[in-house]
């Protein structure tokens, strides 16, 4: 797999890092290990996942399927915010799609940024607009 998740204690975050071709199969086990870990799923930690130099392989209509994932585990994605780095007009798009359909199916907060720098403010400051 070419993604890691690691925990930044300090920032109450996990830490998604995904390069190269991001397959719905990779996506897929990257969320299994991100809801079994503790401190996501009852710890309030927030997700910023980074996708610079990486490419979907994915078609836009699987943001339906993530969307009725996140639905089915709402009581643990509600009011948890995601930041989202991209470096791709695609990737962006796919993105600000997806964050539409995970605030209206499960409260899930997300927004798109270009820099690691802008993500990590957004995320340190609690704004959750």
């Amino acid at each position: 797999m070419a993604y890691t998740l690691t925990l930044d204690h300090p920032a109450k975050l996990v830490r998604y890092r995904h390069e190269g071709v991001i397959q719905r199969t990779e996506l897929d086990a990257a969320w299994t290990d991100l809801m079994a870990m503790e401190e996501f799923t009852q710890r309030q930690y927030d997700l910023l996942s980074d996708y610079r130099n990486s490419t979907f392989d994915i078609p836009l209509r699987y943001a339906y399927d993530i969307a009725a994932f996140m639905s089915g585990v709402r009581p643990i994605l509600d009011g948890k915010r995601q930041a989202i780095i991209v470096d791709n007009a695609f990737s962006s798009a796919a993105s600000t799609l997806l964050a539409g359909l995970a605030r209206i199916n499960a409260g899930f907060i997300i927004k798109v940024f270009s820099t690691l720098d802008a993500a990590e403010r957004w995320l340190a400051s609690g704004a959750h607009r």
